[in-house]
C-alpha cells in the first residue's frame, strides 16, 4: 500500500501528519478485514528527513541522494547541527 506526502518538506508538518494520520488508519481498516499490508510506502525525502519516525517499509528519496534537499526548510535543523 502506498501514497505519498505531499507537504512534508514544508515548515508546517501538520498536513503531513494529517495525511499520515488518515493512511494509517487505512491500514488498520483493511487488517480489519482479514488483509495484511505488508509493504507500506508514504515517505519521501522530506519525510525521510524530518519525520523519521514516519518511515514505513520504503522511502522514495527522489533528488534527495544527489545532494539536493527538497526545499529550503526541509532538514534544515539537521543541517545546521552538521557545521
Amino acid at each position: 500500500m502506498l501514497s505519498h506526502f505531499a507537504q512534508s518538506d514544508e515548515a508546517d508538518k501538520s498536513f503531513a501528519l494529517q495525511q499520515l494520520a488518515r493512511f494509517e488508519q487505512a491500514i488498520c481498516d483493511i487488517a480489519g478485514l482479514g488483509l495484511e499490508v505488508e509493504l507500506r510506502h508514504i515517505c519521501n525525502s522530506g519525510g525521510f528527513l524530518d519525520l523519521p519516525r514516519r518511515i514505513l517499509t520504503w522511502v522514495r528519496l527522489g533528488i534527495l541522494p544527489l545532494g539536493v534537499f527538497p526545499s529550503s526548510v526541509a532538514g534544515a535543523s539537521r543541517a545546521l547541527n552538521r557545521s
